[in-house]
């Protein structure tokens, strides 16, 4: 067992402690522990390290910029995303809280998604989006082989 990061939080308190470990490397094994006097605590809420659930921190953009997009009646809508450095994989995105996040060159996967490399001396221009609104869920309502009425259909995230 490798320990990255321990801090100690002392003092006697009857409100709640919040408390960050930061400055992390990524990786899918991490347990947090709490030592008490009187206690010893895994997350999440378990008494036996083996039984700890563990928690994945995922890698995090080492160099990323972004630039916000807002219509003004101009067609089409430009953008740029300036002051960034030379990279040979790039994963351009765009995501809205009205549109299905998009990567490009038309892909809803970023697996699938083209990188850009703006260390080859060649200006990364014809970056494009297509927007289209977000998914769709589609179906019929029936109530004994006949279509029913007064009824609500909902979709939770």
């Amino acid at each position: 067992m490798n320990i990255n990061h321990t801090i100690s939080i002392k003092g006697v308190t009857s409100s709640h402690i919040s408390y960050c470990i930061d400055d992390l490397k990524p990786e899918n094994d991490y347990i947090v522990e709490l030592y008490h006097p009187n206690q010893y605590r895994v997350y999440h809420n378990q008494t036996q390290f083996e039984y700890a659930n563990k928690i994945l921190l995922n890698k995090q953009p080492t160099n990323f910029g972004g630039a916000s997009v807002v219509f003004q009646g101009q067609d089409p809508v430009v953008y740029t995303i300036n002051e960034i450095r030379h990279a040979d994989d790039y994963i351009i995105m765009i995501d809205s809280s009205t549109y299905q996040t998009q990567y490009f060159d038309h892909q809803y996967d970023e697996t699938k998604t083209r990188r850009i490399n703006t260390g080859d001396g060649i200006i990364d221009q014809d970056i494009n989006f297509t927007l289209s609104s977000g998914a769709a869920i589609c179906g019929s309502i029936f109530d004994n082989d006949q279509p029913a009425s007064n009824v609500i259909v909902s979709a939770c995230h």
